[in-house]
Formats: C-alpha cells, structure tokens, sequence
C-alpha cells in the first residue's frame, strides 16, 4: 500500500473470521517449511567434521602434517576472551512506590493507602551464562569419507579409519597451546539514596557458565614428539546489595510459599561455574617417542550477598541505615559447580630393530619392504600434568544497617563447588635392544 493510506486499529474475531478470504489471509506452509529445515540440519552432519563446528564446538583450531619424508611439523594454537556484564538496579535519587493514595481521574487526592494492595513486589535481577565448547588439537577429523571410505571401490565400504598408506616420516613433531579467559561481572543493587517500598522484595544476582575444553596432538614417525598445553582461566564476581544509604521498606508478602514461613526479603548471590578440560598426547615413533600433556584451571570468584556495605568500606554519614521486614528475612551467598582437569600424556616405540621403507613402484604404487637393520635403541618419555587453583570469597552479610523483621532472619555462605584433576602418563617400548628405556610421569 501507499504511504498516504490510513490504517484503522480493528478487532478481530478469529473464532469468527473466513481465512479462505486471500485478500486477507495466506495460506501458511509450516510443515513443509519445518520439514525442509529438518533435512538442512540433518545433512550438515555429513560435512568434513560430522557437524561438530555448526552444531556443538563454539571455537575449533586444528592442524595437521602428512606424508613428508625427512620432518613433518604442524601447530595448533587458539586464544580465546569471553566478557560478560550483566547489571540491574534501582538508581539512587530512584522513588517506587512512594505514593499510597494516589489520585483519582479527576486529579483529586486518592483514597488513604489506595495503592497499598498487598501485592506491590519488587524484583531486582541480574543473570549472565557464559557457556563454551572448545576443540584444539593436532589430528585428522572424522568425516562420513573416512568413516565409510570412498565410493570408487566397493571394498571402501566398510567402516573404519583412513587406511591410506603413506611414505614413513623420519621425524615429526605436533604441539597445540590453548588460552581460554571467562570473566563475568554480575549485580544485582538498591543503590545509595533510593527509596523503595514493596509488599516483598528479591535482589537477585546470578552468574553461570559452562566451560568444555578437548586438546589432543598426535603423531607417528620415526622419532617424534607430541606435547599440549592448555589453561582456562576464570574471573567472575556477583553481588547482590542493597547499599548503606537505600531507604527501603518491605511489607509481609511471602517470596517462598513453599515453607510454612513468611519469607519477605530475600537478597541472594549465586555462581554455578562448571569447568572440564580434557588434554591428551599420543606419540609413537619406531626409535623415539615423546608425549607431554598439561592442562589446568585458574579461577577466581567473589559471591557475596549483602544488606548495608562491604566489609572494610568506608560510609559518608554516622548513623547506620534501617530496614523494616514485616516478614522473614533470607540472605545467602552460594558458590558451586564443578572444576575437572584431565590430562594423559602417552609415548611409545615399536619395530625398532626392523625398519620399513615405502617406495613407489613402476605403477605409482606404495610398496613397501622390510630391511632388517642393526637393532636400535628405545626411547620413551611420557609426562602428564593437571592443576587446579581456586581462590574463592563468598560472603553473606549485615553490615552497618539495622534491620528489624517480624519473622526469620536467615544469613548463610555456602561454597559446593568440587574439584578433581587427575593426571596419567604411559610409556612403552617394544624393541628387543638391551639400551631401551622408558620414563612415565605424572
């Protein structure tokens, strides 16, 4: 239509109404639009990864060196920062629910506490998820080719890994290094010089993250070595506060009718952080092989949940600030989740004393041969680590306020959170020289 139509607001009667009318209505195709979409997102699963970059890995870096004779080396390295703010609160200079009477539609004074229907509450809310998953390493991915082969021949059809022979790599060498930082700022607040009045009142501060982080290298030649090294770190604080200076009145209204209690005041900090790391190094060489993996955590986080000021701070004014409940009081700090590192580190040496050499024949074949050689030496060296460093604070408190209240007052710090790492490291040698050795660590 033009621009110089009119458009009238109408009522419609949909129980009423002729949607076979076209000059009205057109005819939806949902289910054919929904099963269209069906098949785009099934058949993005038979792309070179399974699906895995568009359907589940946030961040994929990856790398890999084939078919070199003399060295093969190939690196994967990712940095990655996720900054979250989340912040909700009622401004200082802020009023609500000042006014009880109101006026009337003539502009007249209302009636005496007209507004004060018992059902005025107020929430204050902040949240931030900060969730990923991350793929790093030093391999070749499965797709639907490798996984089945190819169609060429009907002998490729069967499932399993790439059987495609290669010349022997003299030597190789394969690392990956990943950074990951997650730092969230969260509160939730009744600032300094607000006044509020509510029938019940929550300020609530809620921060949550997921974290899921694979690193593998591996390699096969020669002598060859394979190392990873990967650290998340994590900075997050939540606070939930109604400040020194706030002038709040809360009424009677039950925030949690679970209870048999009255609990109308509830001032809450929650961070949920899970954290799973996963490092792996698999080296195999004929004469030496090194396999060294490291994977750690460095999380910091300050939950607290506070009625007046921090502890420590400094507060204009000498006389402390007062906060009538007519119900119960809930004041809780909760820190949780779940930190795990893993990591596993592997080397191993086999054949030494035999030593296959690939060539290609007249046909551009691989054919290989066996040669025996004069009996090598072994060497393996296979290091694993993890570590997990947490400084936590997660405080509940009343400070420089007085608070009176009708019913309950309940304070309570709680940190769940659990930490595991484990580490593991494996080293074999399987060559028949008497100089052949083995170091494992973890």
């Amino acid at each position: 239509r033009g621009l110089g139509d009119v458009y009238k607001r109408q009522v419609i009667d949909l129980a009423n109404e002729d949607f076979t009318d076209t000059t009205l209505w057109t005819r939806s195709a949902a289910a054919w639009d929904a099963t269209l979409e069906a098949i785009r997102n099934f058949t993005a699963f038979f792309d070179a990864n399974l699906g895995l970059d568009k359907n589940l890995v946030d961040s994929w870096s990856q790398a890999k060196a084939e078919g070199q004779l003399n060295l093969s080396v190939s690196a994967s390295v990712t940095g990655l920062v996720l900054k979250n703010e989340a912040h909700a609160g009622i401004k200082g200079g802020a009023r609500v629910n000042q006014d009880p009477d109101g006026v009337t539609p003539t502009g007249n004074p209302g009636a005496t506490e007209a507004f004060r229907t018992g059902e005025q509450d107020v929430v204050v809310e902040a949240t931030s998820v900060n969730d990923a998953v991350n793929l790093i390493g030093n391999f070749m991915s499965l797709n639907a080719s490798r996984l089945f082969g190819s169609s060429q021949y009907a002998n490729h059809w069967t499932p399993g890994l790439d059987r495609t022979k290669r010349l022997t790599t003299e030597r190789s060498a394969g690392a990956s290094l990943g950074g990951y930082f997650y730092y969230s700022d969260v509160s939730a607040k009744i600032e300094d010089d607000a006044a509020v009045y509510a029938d019940s009142l929550e300020v609530d501060a809620e921060n949550s993250g997921l974290a899921i982080t694979v690193v593998a290298s591996g390699g096969k030649s020669e002598r060859g070595g394979n190392g990873v090294l990967l650290v998340t770190v994590v900075d997050n604080t939540t606070y939930a506060q109604i400040e020194q200076g706030a002038q709040v009145t809360v009424g009677s209204h039950d925030r949690l009718p679970v209870d048999d209690k009255t609990t109308s005041l509830i001032v809450e900090a929650t961070d949920d952080t899970y954290l799973i790391t996963t490092a792996g190094t698999l080296a195999r060489g004929k004469r030496t092989g090194i396999g060294l993996s490291f994977g750690g955590h460095i999380v910091t986080r300050d939950t607290q949940a506070l009625v007046g000021a921090f502890a420590g701070e400094e507060v204009d004014g000498a006389t402390d600030a007062t906060l009538a409940v007519g119900g119960g009081v809930d004041i809780s700090a909760t820190s949780g989740g779940f930190i795990g590192t893993v990591a596993v580190a592997g080397a191993g040496v086999a054949d030494g004393a035999r030593k296959e050499v690939e060539t290609l024949d007249a046909n551009d074949q691989f054919v290989t041969k066996t040669q025996t050689v004069q009996r090598a030496t072994g060497r393996t060296i296979a290091a694993g680590g993890s570590l997990n460093v947490a400084d936590e604070t997660v405080k509940a408190d009343v400070n420089k306020f007085t608070l009176t209240t009708q019913d309950d007052l309940n304070v309570h710090a709680t940190y769940g959170a659990v930490l595991e790492a484990f580490a593991i490291g494996g080293a074999l040698s399987a060559v028949g020289a008497k100089n052949s050795g083995n170091i494992a660590l973890a």
